[in-house]
């Protein structure tokens, strides 16, 4: 059985501005959750936020997140927003996401690789 951290669409929440919102992440485990992916549903997030999203920031506090936003079947449409996140034994967190802010975001450490080859 898989142990997932909860994202429910219920969470969802507008803050101040209209290209911002909060979402809640939550460990219902006993034990920390160390660099844990998280994903998100491009079409939960379109439907809070009504501008065209082009990037998001996604921000644990004031802290700026690696974060990537993925178009899976290559129809020009985003599908889905990732990040990883740490979250502690029981802990729920309000991850901020900004839509079409001039920020970049940090760059994880590669931590994979990985190399396409033809055959002869």
């Amino acid at each position: 059985m898989k142990n997932i951290l909860l994202i429910s669409a219920a969470l969802f929440s507008l803050s101040l501005s209209a290209a911002e919102m909060t979402v809640e992440v939550k460990n219902p485990l006993k034990l920390d959750r160390t660099q844990e992916p998280v994903a998100i549903g491009m079409d939960k997030i379109q439907a809070k936020l009504k501008v065209k999203i082009t990037q998001l920031s996604v921000y644990d506090g004031k802290t700026l997140l690696c974060s990537q936003l993925d178009d899976f079947d290559s129809d020009g449409k985003l599908d889905e927003l990732s990040f990883l996140l740490d979250v502690k034994s029981g802990e729920t967190k309000k991850i901020r996401l900004v839509a079409n802010e001039n920020v970049k975001s940090p760059c994880a450490e590669g931590r994979v690789h990985a190399q396409l080859f033809l055959r002869n």
